[in-house]
Parts: C-alpha cells; sequence; structure tokens
C-alpha cells in the first residue's frame, strides 16, 4: 500500500513527504539515469530508421545489432519504476491538497488517497 503526503492546506510546498520516498539526490541521479538512457536508445532507433529508410541493410543490422546490446533491461525496469512511484506520490499530493483547499467541491468527504 502506498503512503500519502501530508500538506497543509494553503500550500502543497508545505509537503511532509514520508519516509520511503527516494530523497533529491537520488530522484536526480535516477532522472539523470533515466535521461542518458533514454538518449542512448533514441540515438540508436534515429541510426536504425535512417538506414532502414535509405535502403542501407548493413548499417539497418548494425543499429539493430547496437540496440539489442545496449539494452539495460534491468536499469531500465529500476529507473522507470522509481520515476514512476516518485510521479504516483506526486499526484496523490495534488489531488490531496486540491480536495483539502476546496473540500465543498468534493462534497466534503475525505480524498480518496487519505482514505486508505
Amino acid at each position: 500500500m502506498r503512503q500519502t503526503f501530508s500538506c497543509s492546506r494553503r500550500s502543497n510546498l508545505h509537503c511532509e513527504q514520508p519516509a520511503r520516498v527516494a530523497s533529491a539526490p537520488a530522484l536526480i541521479r535516477l532522472d539523470q539515469q533515466l535521461t542518458t538512457l533514454l538518449k542512448e536508445h533514441i540515438s540508436i532507433a534515429v541510426d536504425l530508421i535512417k538506414a532502414a529508410k535509405a535502403g542501407d541493410k548493413a548499417n539497418q543490422q548494425q543499429a539493430d545489432t547496437k540496440w539489442r546490446l545496449t539494452k539495460k533491461w534491468d536499469d531500465d525496469v529500476r529507473a522507470f519504476d522509481a520515476v514512476y512511484d516518485h510521479i504516483l506520490h506526486m499526484s496523490d499530493a495534488l489531488a490531496d491538497g486540491i480536495v483539502k483547499q476546496f473540500p465543498d467541491k468534493f462534497g466534503g468527504a475525505a480524498s480518496p488517497t487519505t482514505a486508505r
């Protein structure tokens, strides 16, 4: 079960983060790793598409082989999972903050994330 942020009614900038949310430096490292992996994969994909469009079978095969060899599946999955989990926590915080600021718009009931 996910933990949610606890935010003040006045501003989401005053949120208390749960202990299991990664620290800012850790998230920055994950973001940098994900960015590096995406740039690498996009660059190879561009080479693959250019070769395919040009009908250059040799370079197409070379790019395809490079694509398969550079896949770091475990790293990709870990980076994606960390970013995805962080995004879910952020969306919970935003939703909770909106519900707390405008309870009359939501029937005055607790938000789904705080009701867990």
